[in-house]
């Protein structure tokens, strides 16, 4: 996956802190669009800077697309996941009603999506590489 980022900070250790606009699932088509209520995201990641890139550039940026989607399956689907399994099979064990025992599934999902997202964080699990600039200053 390609998008588009500005550099908003780097480091001496290769890396930089880019802002890269959040994609929507319409893709901000707003032309063919009658208006959707998607707010402008922007989100700020740290990303290998391969291109040597300077704050205020604007640059290309990649990631592992399969890293991305299994993200994101972890993120959407194991909770939803979770709260079947917890909902269908948890309260022959506890004893509790279904919807207490999905609940307790559905965020034991949560808390496993976060926790790999702080691990990430803390080890610096890096998914976008910054591969060419586009311009000197924006």
């Amino acid at each position: 996956m390609e998008q588009i980022a500005k550099v908003t900070k780097t480091y001496e250790n290769g890396f930089a802190e880019i802002e890269v606009r959040r994609q929507s699932a319409c893709g901000h088509d707003c032309a063919s669009c009658h208006g959707c209520g998607a707010p402008d995201e922007h989100i700020r990641v740290r990303a290998v800077n391969e291109a040597k890139a300077k704050e205020g550039q604007t640059v290309l940026v990649t990631s592992d697309t399969k890293r991305i989607l299994g993200l994101a399956v972890l993120l959407y689907l194991t909770p939803l996941f979770l709260f079947f399994i917890s909902y269908l099979f948890l309260g022959a064990l506890t004893g509790l009603s279904g919807g207490v025992n999905g609940a307790i599934g559905f965020l034991a999902g949560v808390a496993a999506a976060y926790l790999v997202n702080r691990r990430m964080q803390k080890t610096n699990e890096v998914v976008f590489t910054v591969t060419s600039v586009f311009s000197a200053q924006n």
